[in-house]
């Protein structure tokens, strides 16, 4: 993502906290598990091919555990 010229903010709605993408850090400090309620707020250039581009990334490529299984 680091080619993206839009800020990209991801949001956990269970636990409040917020990452800013630019960050994989920041954003794996956000603990979130398979089917995790989260909301994606982009801002800048081609806001709407950005959000559907990080979108798809989490629902098919990013290896969540699930919230059920230990470690």
């Amino acid at each position: 993502m680091k080619d993206c010229p839009a800020k990209v903010q991801i949001h956990n709605k269970e636990g409040g906290d917020s990452s800013d993408l630019s960050s994989m850090l920041s954003l794996m400090m956000l603990g979130l598990t398979c089917n995790t309620d989260v909301e994606v707020e982009v801002s800048g250039p081609d806001e709407e091919i950005w959000c559907q581009k990080v979108v798809e990334l989490l629902e098919t490529v990013y290896d969540f555990p699930d919230a059920e299984s230990p470690g």
